[in-house]
């Protein structure tokens, strides 16, 4: 588990630091009987079971966007995150742990900004070759450019049917 720090702590680092701080691991290795903070991917469902194993995995970078994508479009796509894109043992062991499932296909959902920051693209990409390496190879999954992460474009797609689905209903009764 993960907890996201305010902007009133985050306030006392430098902005580098900050961003780093930004999500800490919850965990009580350090008193008896504690337990250590694991470092896994994690489903994005609230009990963490997956939904549609054996089929498409879509794989994006946080829990928290794992849940949106989720709850926005779980009745098509099943999403999973690491903690972050430079966590290459833990995708590993994701990797390993879906295709010993049966999973067909993993989906690159990480966001954009890998078109932009060139640490975030070299991350993403040893990402793809472990994927290779491991035999369950990562399929690119692009969508507009405008919207950052798969979360905002999947609320931006629903926004845009609901908008649909009410001018339809007013051209019916017009």
């Amino acid at each position: 588990m993960q907890i996201r720090m305010d902007d009133t702590y985050l306030s006392r680092f430098p902005a580098k630091q900050a961003k780093r701080r930004r999500y800490i691991w919850f965990t009580s290795s350090g008193y008896d009987s504690g337990c250590q903070a694991i470092n896994r991917a994690t489903y994005g469902v609230v009990d963490g079971t997956p939904r549609n194993t054996g089929n498409v995995v879509y794989v994006t970078e946080g829990a928290l966007k794992a849940q949106v994508a989720h709850d926005i479009d779980h009745k098509h796509r099943q999403f999973c995150a690491i903690s972050g894109i430079a966590n290459s043992e833990a995708f590993r062991k994701f990797v390993r742990t879906q295709k010993k499932a049966g999973c067909k296909i993993l989906v690159d959902a990480f966001d954009m900004d890998r078109n932009e920051k060139d640490t975030v693209k070299n991350a993403i990409d040893k990402l793809y070759a472990i994927a290779e390496e491991e035999g369950l190879p990562l399929q690119p999954f692009a969508w507009d450019e405008r919207f950052k992460g798969i979360d905002d474009y999947l609320l931006h797609c629903r926004d845009e049917r609901i908008q649909q689905q009410i001018i339809m209903e007013i051209c019916k009764t017009a």
